[in-house]
């Protein structure tokens, strides 16, 4: 039987002291500690990561959500090979992260 598979990303950011905080109080009731380097570098890499599915067009879908708020709002879509940028500000938030991002 032939099956086609889809591949969706799905990915949620948190701005980057949001997030250090989030995980600091989280390893304080659960005594798992994560170091603020490591933290960082990892938003640094999911970014990157990000980026590099919506430019190969590695995904059939591929979306981003800010969850800054109290209901997370998609940021980014790419479907059938169009990208579409829905909160620019979210978005390059988001990208700014990685370790090659080109602007600046």
């Amino acid at each position: 039987m032939n099956r086609v598979q889809r591949i969706v990303g799905d990915y949620v950011t948190v701005d980057t002291e949001e997030t250090v905080r989030r995980t600091v109080l989280r390893g304080q009731s659960s005594g798992r500690r994560v170091p603020e380097d490591i933290i960082r570098r990892t938003l640094g890499s999911v970014s990157g990561a990000f980026r590099e599915a919506a430019e190969r067009d590695l995904c059939d879908e591929l979306r981003l959500f800010d969850n800054n708020g109290d209901t997370p709002r998609r940021t980014f879509e790419r479907k059938n090979g169009v990208s579409s940028i829905i909160g620019p500000e979210a978005y390059e938030a988001f990208v700014r992260k990685g370790p090659d991002y080109p602007g600046d």
